[in-house]
């Protein structure tokens, strides 16, 4: 299939994908697509999945399966050089995500964010009753604290007025 876009985005790159494996070619069955902001894996004319270019967050789009479709995706998760596997990406839910960062990126991104909590916000969570033992679990609690601190800013604002 000829793709212009994909979900109104536009298709800026096209390419065949290769086998991982001892096969010679997977015969024009398989496509990734790429968009300013993804690349999508279509196998059969389906859409499997996509990656976000930018984080690698990895997105399932479709449950279909069969042998050639779990050897296209293993070949994707090559290309893309993410940490998946058709067994983990078969128990996902459709439009389930999982995030494909480093340990390290994982950190860096995390400190990034912390680093730009106010004063107010640090001293709140420097004395909440929190056990965190998952990077969800700290990225859940990240996500609420970034929620927090745009409403103590905006409280300190209407304080200094």
């Amino acid at each position: 299939m000829n793709r212009k876009t994909i979900n109104d985005e536009a298709v800026i790159n096209t390419y065949v994908l290769c086998p991982v494996d001892s096969r010679k070619s997977f015969y024009g069955k398989c496509h990734v697509y790429e968009t300013d902001a993804y690349k999508y894996l279509e196998s059969y004319e389906t859409l499997m999945c996509r990656v976000k270019k930018d984080d690698k967050t990895f997105e399932k789009l479709s449950d279909y399966k069969s042998q050639t479709t779990t050897r296209h995706l293993n070949s994707f998760f090559s290309d893309q050089h993410l940490d998946m596997n058709t067994k983990r990406f078969y128990k996902m839910n459709i439009n389930d995500t999982t995030s494909n960062q480093t340990d390290e990126e994982w950190f860096d991104d995390f400190k990034s964010k912390y680093d730009s909590l106010s004063d107010t916000t640090k001293k709140h969570l420097a004395n909440a009753d929190i056990m965190i033992t998952s990077k969800e679990q700290a990225d859940a609690v990240m996500n609420m604290s970034l929620l927090f601190d745009i409403l103590f800013r905006a409280e300190e604002e209407k304080d200094n007025e």
